[in-house]
């Protein structure tokens, strides 16, 4: 499961890409770089979790199933 803050993080990076897709004219390369290489981090953490959530998936499943 991934964390409420990473909830957040994802909403804003949605809300991003919205903003690319419908006004792409407007938007600079600088800004779109600035934004993108500023939340690196995000998408790292986002890895993170989620290597961590199917590391946990995995570990429940293998110990459900031995009898």
């Amino acid at each position: 499961m991934l964390s409420p803050e990473m909830g957040k993080k994802l909403k804003l990076m949605k809300g991003f890409r919205n903003i690319l897709v419908h006004r792409y004219g407007k938007i600079t390369d600088e800004l779109a770089f600035e934004s993108i290489a500023s939340g690196m981090e995000d998408f790292r953490m986002f890895i993170r979790e989620v290597e961590q959530a199917i590391k946990t998936h995995k570990n429940s499943a293998g110990t459900s199933n031995k009898r």
